[in-house]
């Protein structure tokens, strides 16, 4: 079993914990020990006109277990819960599509389940039956067409969801509320649909779970398909100008977003092969693949850290680096000619800043190059660095062979960029603050902890005596358990020093 599969399994186990099976799942008809209330923690709709008893979340008032306050630090601090209010489980869900505008119609389909007492026989260890209750959970689902022209100029249309009562005698059910209105801001082509799922049920005063829809889910299909909204990030005025929502602006220009939720959130099946998304739906426990950072392979430049440590000449360390600048050179050359492309003078300004950014960059990862070259010292320190990280390395990756334990190039070229700074305490980069943004996995750790061991080891070369000793780096973290994982890691390397440069 790979990691992927753990994940779907572990994803699985809480959408079946906390919300219950959906229709079709292989336990869509279980048998339950206790009221489906008292079961599951959300993933269903309370009656509308229900009271406070049933509409009231038992769980508002339910604290963690919380460890002993050591003192001092601002995360000791009890939380706040006193703004919170009274917590209401919901009546209502939906979401909001972007449809064309000559749009006929949009067929909505519901899903749920109903649980229903029952009776069941069970022996006991001396042989003797038992009659036991349960609640069985019976599958249900509808289908309902909405006609767009019928919802035009209405403040709001009422739909029934059929076979949605808990008795037929009962005046309502399941209600879909539906909501048409023009998106100006996007174009004349296209319209806004709002539809919530509503429960109307009559509140069984005696039974109140009877009326409640447990696994909600709202799906709506057209073989037209919806309209794709763009990032808005970058559409606001330009005194709100945010540099961070013009980066994100521009990284997600080709990001469209299908539908946005109301009180729960919304899930689309991919496009076809013809662009189309037919079908956005609900989902109460929302989930995501983040893609895999996979590092280029660059033959010509030397990203073994058992190599590097080997080199006796710093001519010969910085030769092996020097393609490096010239990779990203050309990398930088390349995004240039796609920023022409780009059909925005904002975003070119935008790419345009970044890509300078990026040339100062280089001409930084160059200078620290040049410096191992050039620094005795420096050199003897990125040596025993790598011999540092490295033998860390081994230790983790007992199977791995020396020649696989290897800087990732965007590490070795933070560490390189790096070096000016470290080295002169006049240099102008110590003016900056250099942030690491990468997924889970990315290599953030190692990346940091390379400049972090290249300053333990200079300093001690640099300077003798007392002057050595003291604080070199300052690392703090906002999570206890982050920090008890990273300290494990920082000091691996610290116990792979070698020689009188090893920090004990």
């Amino acid at each position: 079993m790979n990691a992927r599969q753990v994940r779907n399994d572990l994803y699985q186990t809480l959408q079946v914990d906390l919300i219950g099976p959906d229709n079709g799942h292989e336990f869509e008809r279980e048998l339950l020990p206790e009221t489906p209330t008292g079961w599951y923690l959300t993933g269903y709709l309370v009656p509308a006109d229900a009271d406070d008893d049933l509409r009231r979340d038992d769980t508002e008032d339910d604290e963690l277990d919380e460890p002993p306050a050591a003192g001092g630090f601002d995360d000791d601090a009890p939380v706040d819960r006193s703004a919170s209010g009274n917590n209401y489980l919901p009546s209502s869900m939906g979401m909001t599509t972007i449809i064309p505008a000559d749009l006929k119609t949009v067929t909505a389909k519901v899903e749920w389940g109903d649980y229903i007492e029952e009776k069941y026989e069970t022996k006991g260890q001396d042989g003797t039956s038992k009659t036991e209750f349960g609640y069985r959970r019976s599958p249900c689902s509808a289908s309902v067409q909405i006609t767009i022209s019928e919802l035009e100029g209405a403040r709001q249309t009422l739909l029934q969801v059929p076979e949605s009562k808990v008795r037929p005698s009962d005046a309502c059910g399941l209600m879909l509320s539906c909501i048409v209105r023009p998106v100006p801001h996007l174009s004349s082509a296209c319209k806004a649909l709002t539809i919530f799922l509503v429960n109307y049920r009559t509140t069984d005063d005696q039974h109140s779970y009877r009326s409640c829809a447990f696994q909600a889910k709202l799906a709506l299909h057209c073989s037209e398909g919806f309209v794709g909204r763009p990032d808005l990030r970058g559409t606001a005025a330009t005194h709100l100008y945010d540099t961070d929502n013009s980066i994100a602006d521009l990284h997600y220009r080709d990001v469209l977003e299908y539908a946005v939720g109301h009180g729960t959130s919304v899930d689309y099946v991919p496009a076809k092969a013809d662009g189309k998304v037919e079908t956005v739906f609900t989902t109460w426990l929302p989930s995501h693949e983040v893609e895999r950072v996979i590092p280029s392979i660059i033959n010509d430049v030397e990203f073994r850290m058992f190599t590097l440590a080997a080199f006796e000449s710093a001519e010969s360390l910085a030769d092996s680096l020097v393609p490096l600048v010239d990779h990203y050179r050309k990398w930088i050359d390349a995004q240039t000619a796609i920023t022409e492309a780009l059909d925005s003078e904002a975003r070119k300004d935008t790419a345009n800043a970044a890509l300078g950014e990026a040339r100062v960059a280089a001409e930084r990862i160059e200078e620290g190059i040049e410096l191992l070259r050039t620094n005795a010292e420096a050199f003897e320190a990125f040596v025993l660095a790598n011999k540092c990280m490295g033998k860390a390395a081994e230790r983790r990756m007992k199977d791995v062979p020396h020649e696989k334990i290897a800087w990732r190039p965007f590490q070795l070229a933070f560490v390189l960029l790096n070096l000016p700074g470290l080295i002169d305490p006049k240099n102008d980069q110590r003016k900056f603050v250099e942030l690491l943004f990468f997924p889970t996995g990315g290599g953030k750790t190692e990346a940091y902890l390379g400049p972090a061991a290249f300053q333990l080891i200079f300093r001690r070369l640099t300077y003798t005596g007392i002057r050595s000793c003291g604080l070199s780096v300052l690392m703090r973290y906002t999570l206890r358990l982050l920090t008890l994982d990273q300290l494990g890691r920082f000091s691996a390397r610290l116990r792979s020093g070698v020689g009188k440069t090893q920090a004990t």
